[in-house]
């Protein structure tokens, strides 16, 4: 019986997996926990916690993280301190994600460990301790477009200390590690089929294009209040800071209008 369980547990993990590795995390989560009453095991534990943080659902990973780690299995033990770090960050307990990414460290030493400590230590006010965590996050980093989100961190970082001329120095450095064009894919990297663009999905893109100062402003009405029927007329542009012109434009076209401008006139920043 012991035996048909945990067969039946497995093929349930395996399930859940093929569900998280097609985005679908809600039924991955429903998959590893029918696979943990069946058999609890660090791995799954682990899967878990990491559907749940997809989901935005960090106190709860935070304890699916937590089981993970009682195994004192040392093949989940860094991702599992990891995630956990994080998880506990975007909870905002921050001190304890320290302690934590140090523990991940412990395991192996990864610049997106560095990267949390700098941020958690930012967040804490530790500013001097954030550059040198972020700068030791750089010397590990590979790719020239990870880059980018730890310089804007060093550069938060410098303003805090009043240092502006290291703040603007990392500031280039960021922007200089990022594409100059952003494209938005009509079908959301859903393998070209129509997906429809939701409440949820509109909050957190207007979320991160804030974060650059810019106002992004869906203009086609909602069905339903919950979702929309097509990109085509989502965009509205804002630019504060141009002396209050607006482009209301697709973005499509000021993207053209920009590449145009630069061909024009090369010696300007891209």
């Amino acid at each position: 019986m012991l035996k048909k369980e945990s067969n039946k547990a497995d093929k349930l993990f395996t399930l859940a997996t093929k569900s998280y590795k097609n985005r679908d995390y809600q039924k991955a989560i429903e998959g590893f926990r029918r696979a943990l009453l069946l058999k609890e095991d660090p791995y799954t534990y682990l899967n878990l916690g990491i559907s749940l943080f997809k989901t935005l659902q960090f106190s709860k990973s935070v304890d699916a993280f937590r089981k993970s780690i009682e195994y004192k299995e040392s093949a989940v033990l860094y991702e599992a301190y990891k995630y956990l770090a994080w998880a506990l960050f975007k909870c905002g307990q921050y001190q304890e994600a320290i302690e934590i990414f140090f523990k991940s460290i412990e395991y192996k030493e990864d610049w997106n460990s560095y990267l949390g400590i700098g941020w958690s230590q930012l967040k804490t006010n530790k500013f001097e301790d954030a550059i040198n965590s972020l700068q030791k996050s750089l010397t590990l980093i590979e790719t020239k477009s990870k880059s980018a989100e730890v310089y804007k961190n060093i550069a938060t970082a410098y303003a805090h200390k009043g240092d502006f001329n290291s703040s603007i120095y990392n500031w280039e450095k960021h922007f200089s590690c990022k594409e100059s064009f952003i494209s938005i894919d009509p079908f959301l990297g859903n393998g070209g089929i129509y997906e429809k663009v939701t409440r949820s999905q509109l909050t957190e893109l207007t979320r991160n294009i804030s974060k650059t100062k810019f106002d992004f402003i869906p203009s086609h009405k909602l069905i339903n209040d919950q979702s929309i029927d097509s990109w085509e007329y989502l965009l509205y542009l804002s630019i504060p800071k141009c002396s209050s012109h607006r482009f209301i434009r697709p973005l499509h076209l000021v993207k053209k209008a920009l590449i145009n401008a630069q061909n024009k006139f090369p010696n300007l920043l891209k």
